[in-house]
């Protein structure tokens, strides 16, 4: 299980201000194997596109809402003004390209600037998703300490689109010595589950743990990252010590999702 590889055509639009987080991020058309694709493509170091490598590859994998991607080539020669490609003198890089799923960030739906508009946002955002259980399980189970709105896609019929995985395994510029599987990570998702849901729907997350973690643990992690591509970008200590993260952090799902959302006995020890 690999991503496919696309080049990013010249024409692509930067995205500014409230359309971008953290990384230079263009949304254009790539040209894959099998076509023209409409894409954003982020500019990122080689830890942060190995959090987006494998990060897609599981949860789509699990069969979680997340856009199908990409390594992607981009050239300082369609893209000359680059901050990335210039501040590197790098004439090309490989970047990550996600497909556009044709729907907004609930931070621009509902012009979200502040922690506050974010705290009303997922009060609203909860009824509408049935699925965020899956989003608080697999935020835990990769350590994705920044889920916030932003990386929250609403499209058609309400369907939820997880986005942005650059803080993975703890964030993105982690290193194999600092990777403990029971590592305290923000966990955005459940902290807002703990003060806006009830506690009948606390208590279904039980279950739900144990369903997911079970597709986790069948997923056969280490193959997946042998086939990823991510020896290309990580040490063999790093990418040796972000399977035994995985591997091992599965166990502990149930404990950890219980405290963040403030009933400590909510799972039974198993």
């Amino acid at each position: 299980m690999s991503l496919e590889t696309a080049y990013l055509l010249p024409g692509a639009y930067l995205l500014k201000g409230d359309e971008t987080g953290f990384f230079e991020t263009y949304r254009g058309v790539i040209e894959t194997p099998t076509g023209k694709v409409s894409a954003y493509v982020k500019l990122v170091g080689n830890t942060t596109l190995a959090n987006e490598v494998v990060s897609t590859l599981l949860g789509r994998g699990a069969g979680l809402p997340i856009p199908k991607g990409y390594f992607v080539h981009v050239s300082a020669q369609d893209y000359p003004e680059s901050k990335f490609l210039k501040g590197q003198r790098l004439l090309s890089t490989i970047a990550y390209g996600s497909t556009n799923a044709n729907a907004l960030s609930f931070t621009r739906q509902f012009h979200i600037i502040n922690d506050d508009d974010e705290a009303d946002a997922f009060v609203r955002l909860f009824p509408l998703w049935p699925t965020w259980r899956d989003a608080v399980v697999f935020d835990e189970w990769i350590a994705n300490c920044d889920r916030n709105v932003g990386n929250l896609l609403i499209g058609a019929d309400n369907e939820v689109w997880l986005i942005d995985h650059s803080h993975a395994f703890t964030g993105p510029n982690w290193q194999g010595c600092m990777l403990r599987s029971g590592a305290y990570t923000k966990n955005r998702v459940a902290e807002h589950v703990g003060r806006c849901v009830t506690i009948k729907e606390k208590y279904s997350l039980g279950k739900h743990v144990n369903n997911l973690a079970g597709k986790f643990k069948q997923l056969q992690v280490s193959e997946i990252i042998d086939a990823s591509g991510v020896n290309h970008l990580l040490s063999d200590v790093d990418v040796q010590a972000l399977k035994r993260f995985l591997s091992e952090r599965i166990e502990l799902l149930p404990a950890k999702i219980a405290n963040h959302v403030d009933i400590p006995n909510l799972f039974p020890v198993q």
